[in-house]
């Protein structure tokens, strides 16, 4: 499955308050899954100092990615595919 970074502008202060809008999402993602259209949020990273938010999404396509955002009311700046490579192993 594709793997998407979605980025969007968060403040500071929603971010810090825990504004990701992750949970939204989540139930975003879900509803478009049920309807045949695969997305899920697989993480999501906050930069305080650049007051931006990262999503990680695996969809079908980015406009999967882009249409669960608005269907919940999040803005995303970009959508842009991505590769994950490395991942540490755990003991």
């Amino acid at each position: 499955m594709p793997e998407f970074l979605a980025e969007a502008y968060v403040a500071r202060s929603v971010g810090a308050a825990g504004g990701l809008n992750a949970r939204d999402l989540v139930r975003a993602a879900g509803r478009l899954s049920r309807q045949g259209r695969t997305v899920r949020l697989t993480g999501c990273i906050f930069v305080p100092e650049d007051e931006i938010g990262l999503y990680l999404f695996q969809a079908q396509s980015a406009d999967a990615v882009r249409d669960a955002a608005a269907s919940c009311g999040v803005r995303f700046e970009r959508v842009v595919e991505a590769v994950s490579g490395w991942q540490s192993e755990t003991s």
